[in-house]
């Protein structure tokens, strides 16, 4: 019953509850969840609780629920920290730590950045906070199982999943990163770029044109990427991969400067891979140093990070290498570079997911997430759609915010659409789109 109670209602009751009573009536029934989103509940209780009718212009928080929680911490002498656990409903839950330095501690750990009208187009980064990765716990188990259950929901079907599959292809990057690559190589991808599915499928579907997100190459190729782009006469991303990728233990000199060149190139998105050494031995101002000087080499290139989730070893590891990278002015943060034994799981992206969240609590900036490696099917494309839009909102399924790695994600998703237009399914071999 309770599980089917309307929105409204659900709010209406939790706005008479006392704040520590919220919590546990959240873990009776997960769909409650959307609760602890909903802008208006929190601005409820900020009337209830405190008075307020709008925003304090002195610590410009990003939303309500900052407000609402930078006022309970002055209250009760304590600070929100990255104490993260994920409790038995699998969300991830912050603690409040104790603290007598009252006034440091807001200084360390509430909102920093001035937020006024639209949010801004870069992520200008913070000074290293390291109280924001100190005791993290994550209930392994709990992440797993929460994963596993959304995965398992049903599906979309019809329009509706025609709909979130045209959507699923203009958040493509597509990628060659071979050893052999060459213009014509790069010639026929953005081709492809512009036109990834065939003109009769988009007629039926309604639209004039549609293109992926970006085309991502190695630095020496990004010229020849320039040059075919300009021919075709189509503006999307040009990523190039840099920083001694796909392992990173070139020599930081080496590495700025493979990132300069790209920019210098042309390229609009730099897609960097982090040193997980410094990650494995806890040195996490270095980590913070390499990726901010990255971040510098840029220019007004877009920085996404690889954390390289497949050789961090834990949940731990992966929250903090978040966290830091995105302290360090990161733009996107990314799974994996596609070539590791174990790239893009729920469980990871959960867990990195959860860290954005919280970073924008912290900032009120909006760092974007690309998932790589894996993602090979229309169902895949749209199980991390979902994912997305239930976990952080309708803000980051658009190509400024998601991204997927995913190059032979598109025949399978032309097929399915193929399917909706013509109601029969073409053969294994339907060839893609030139």
């Amino acid at each position: 019953m309770w599980s089917s109670t309307p929105h409204f209602i659900l709010t209406d009751i939790f706005s008479h509850l006392p704040i520590v009573d919220v919590g546990e009536c959240l873990i009776v029934c997960r769909s409650w969840n959307s609760i602890l989103q909903d802008e208006y509940y929190w601005k409820r209780r900020l009337k209830e609780d405190w008075g307020i009718d709008s925003l304090r212009e002195t610590h410009q928080p990003c939303s309500w629920i900052s407000e609402y929680k930078r006022l309970h911490c002055m209250q009760s002498k304590s600070v929100m920290t990255s104490n993260s656990e994920f409790e038995r409903d699998g969300l991830l839950a912050l603690t409040l730590n104790h603290d007598d330095d009252e006034e440091e501690n807001l200084k360390r750990h509430l909102l920093k950045k001035r937020i006024s009208g639209n949010m801004p187009e870069r992520n200008d980064g913070t000074t290293f906070t390291p109280d924001w990765i100190e005791n993290v716990h994550i209930n392994y188990p709990a992440v797993v199982r929460a994963s596993n259950d959304f995965k398992g929901r049903r599906a979309l079907k019809k329009e509706h999943q025609a709909a979130w599959l045209v959507k699923a292809v203009t958040l493509i990057d597509l990628t060659t990163l071979a050893g052999d690559d060459t213009y014509c190589n790069v010639d026929r991808l953005c081709n492809y770029a512009k036109n990834p599915l065939r003109k009769e499928i988009l007629k039926q579907l309604g639209f004039d044109s549609l293109t992926v997100g970006a085309v991502c190459v190695y630095p020496n190729r990004v010229k020849d990427v320039c040059k075919v782009l300009n021919k075709l006469n189509c503006n999307i991303g040009i990523a190039s991969v840099a920083a001694g990728f796909p392992e990173g233990q070139t020599p930081m000199e080496t590495r700025v400067r493979e990132v300069e060149l790209a920019v210098e190139a042309g390229a609009t998105e730099i897609d960097i891979v982090i040193n997980r050494t410094l990650v494995l031995e806890g040195r996490w101002e270095e980590l913070y140093e390499e990726v901010k000087a990255c971040r510098k080499a840029c220019g007004e290139a877009h920085l996404k990070t690889i954390i390289a989730t497949g050789h961090l070893g834990d949940f731990e590891n992966i929250y903090k290498a978040s966290m830091i990278s995105m302290m360090a002015g990161s733009d996107f943060i990314k799974t994996s570079t596609g070539k590791e034994s174990v790239n893009a799981t729920f469980p990871v992206a959960m867990v990195m997911i959860r860290a954005i969240r919280d970073y924008f609590e912290y900032t009120g900036f909006k760092v974007g997430f690309k998932p790589a490696g894996g993602i090979r099917t229309a169902k895949d494309s749209l199980q991390w759609l979902t994912l997305m839009k239930e976990e952080l909102g309708d803000e980051w399924v658009q190509p400024d915010l998601f991204r997927m790695g995913a190059s032979s994600l598109l025949g399978d998703i032309e097929r399915q659409l193929y399917h909706y237009c013509t109601g029969r399914y073409a053969s294994s071999t339907f060839d893609i789109a030139m």
